[in-house]
């Protein structure tokens, strides 16, 4: 008798590198979301995987992945922010993804879908390998003073990757 390993379970993975800058008017901290404090997900690109960290019960497969990495972008002074992994996901079942700024969860930067194995990114076609860089600038008016905030995303559609599914453990 011959065992077959298992196949391992795949999906769609867009890795999206992020900096934002921040200049104000005023001396006062803005709250920011550098997604959770503890990011239910880890990557690596090569090979391409994806790791889904869950509590209780292990979710489906999503169509795609969408990981935010902040981690080597730059970091605005004044902020305020519990973010301490600079990770967010956004698991894609069908439909889209709105991916916010950081300083305003109502201030859309970037419209994310799946359309068979490309991402359309704003209206861009993304195929696998294909990387893309979107630019940006808005004004934010908060705690009594004026915010500019630039967002820069590279977008890198990675392609097809392994999804692993590991359970979180506790958050520090």
């Amino acid at each position: 008798m011959t065992l077959l390993a298992a196949q391992p379970e795949t999906t769609r993975f867009l890795l999206v590198r992020e900096s934002d800058w921040l200049n104000s008017t005023s001396s006062e901290s803005i709250p920011a979301d550098f997604g959770p404090h503890c990011a239910p997900v880890g990557y690596r690109t090569r090979p391409p995987a994806v790791t889904l960290w869950y509590y209780e019960e292990k979710p489906p497969i999503p169509s795609a992945v969408v990981v935010r990495d902040w981690r080597d972008g730059h970091r605005p002074d004044n902020v305020m922010t519990f973010s301490a992994d600079r990770l967010a996901v956004a698991l894609l079942h069908e439909g889209n993804a709105t991916l916010a700024s950081p300083f305003s969860a109502s201030l859309p930067l970037a419209e994310v879908a799946l359309d068979g194995e490309d991402f359309l990114v704003n209206g861009t076609r993304l195929a696998p390998g294909e990387r893309f860089e979107l630019r940006v600038a808005h004004t934010l008016h908060e705690n009594g003073g004026t915010y500019d905030a630039v967002s820069i995303l590279a977008f890198e559609n990675v392609g097809l990757a392994d999804v692993l599914f590991a359970r979180a453990g506790l958050c520090a």
